[in-house]
């Protein structure tokens, strides 16, 4: 055998090797159990708390210098396969070919250790109400609760004159609070680990929110990265969401979640305020239902200021839409189920499921994590 052909030969075998542990990875994953303790708090996280260290050395993100590089060094290679080809050079075509093909392979088998292989983990160890269905009034009162909390908070906060709520924290002091707010969950019997990497402003952040994107969370380079053109209530939302990912809490309502509960039981004023702004209605749309005149009794204590904020965020959003934002939507979706989250962009939200029996004339509602956790810290907090 030439020596050309037993090289290019080598490179398949190669990538025989990287496509098998892919798949095997793949479908060790699908068990709970591995996932949980191989992957998330085995391999992955033994590899981001090193990756976050390095990473964390520099101001800059190191996640967008790398797509850089990658974009870059494939768009070349492309160049040069195709230049080779043409000139009849084909085996230093294959060659090049099956070299491109390896270094991809290779990062998507990093990708698949560290990330993609905590997606079926256990359930989150957060408290969430266990009881029986609330009535209207117990439901009601404790959003009013809540609301109560909410209103004296917006009024403490500063806004400047468009009614937008100014953060108070710069994004080093933001990294410090979510560092100390994350240590609160240290108790949970190792299922987050200890160490909180820092949140970075992507430098991209323009092309980012014309996609839709407020944050990325990339585990090979151990670095979460948001959008500072985010506004600045779901910027810090965003922020904690990065950061339970960070710390191989893959799933996108997981995360939600995970940031839902820390910033609504905290002691900040501004944590808990964008807490409230984007977890509440998971609570209140169970009061809707089950009582309309009631709902709209108790929505009478919603922060004005409040609403103006969320209003003005959605402009933003809105004046932001394009046909990219609907792309980034595709293949994020693409993604998430590609991962083995059935429902796709869908995971992010978490709704109640109702049933309505009309001629028993009831209703009945299964609560959703999210309203379990806002039940059970309500209950707790009175």
């Amino acid at each position: 055998m030439k020596l050309k052909h037993k090289k290019l030969l080598n490179k398949g075998i190669v990538i025989g090797i990287l496509t098998f542990f892919i798949i095997l990875f793949s479908l060790l994953k699908l068990n709970e159990d591995v996932s949980e303790y191989f992957f998330a708090r085995g391999i992955s996280r033994a590899y981001v708390y090193v990756a976050s260290i390095l990473s964390d050395i520099f101001p800059f993100s190191i996640f967008e210098v790398f797509a850089a590089i990658c974009i870059i060094a494939l768009v070349i290679c492309l160049i040069f396969i195709i230049r080779l080809f043409v000139k009849k050079q084909r085996t230093q075509s294959v060659s090049l070919l099956l070299k491109t093909i390896i270094a991809i392979l290779s990062v998507a088998l990093i990708y698949v250790t560290v990330a993609s292989g905590c997606y079926n983990r256990k359930e989150l160890p957060l408290p969430l109400y266990q009881g029986e269905q609330l009535t209207a009034e117990e439901t009601a009162e404790l959003v009013k609760t809540y609301l109560t909390d909410f209103s004296a908070i917006s009024d403490r906060l500063e806004y400047d004159e468009t009614g937008k709520s100014i953060c108070p924290y710069s994004i080093d002091e933001l990294n410090e609070l979510i560092e100390k707010e994350y240590e609160r969950l240290d108790c949970f019997n190792g299922y987050y680990s200890k160490r909180t990497p820092n949140v970075k402003t992507a430098v991209i952040s323009p092309i980012m929110t014309y996609f839709g994107i407020c944050g990325v969370t990339f585990l090979p380079v151990g670095e979460a990265v948001v959008n500072y053109e985010t506004p600045s209530c779901y910027l810090v939302v965003a922020s904690f969401h990065e950061i339970a990912h960070a710390k191989c809490v893959m799933k996108e309502r997981d995360a939600n979640l995970t940031a839902y509960y820390l910033l609504i039981t905290s002691e900040n004023d501004y944590l808990r305020y964008c807490g409230y702004m984007y977890c509440l209605n998971y609570l209140t749309s169970t009061l809707r239902i089950l009582d309309y005149d009631l709902y709209k009794e108790i929505m009478e204590y919603y922060p004005t200021k409040a609403n103006k904020d969320r209003a003005l965020e959605n402009d933003f959003w809105a004046s932001k839409h394009t046909f990219l934002d609907d792309i980034g939507e595709f293949f994020n979706d693409l993604y998430l189920k590609l991962s083995g989250v059935s429902d796709g962009t869908a995971n992010y939200s978490d709704p109640s499921n109702v049933y309505i029996d009309k001629e028993e004339e009831t209703i009945t509602i299964v609560y959703s994590d999210t309203a379990k956790m806002l039940i059970e810290h309500g209950l707790n907090k009175k």
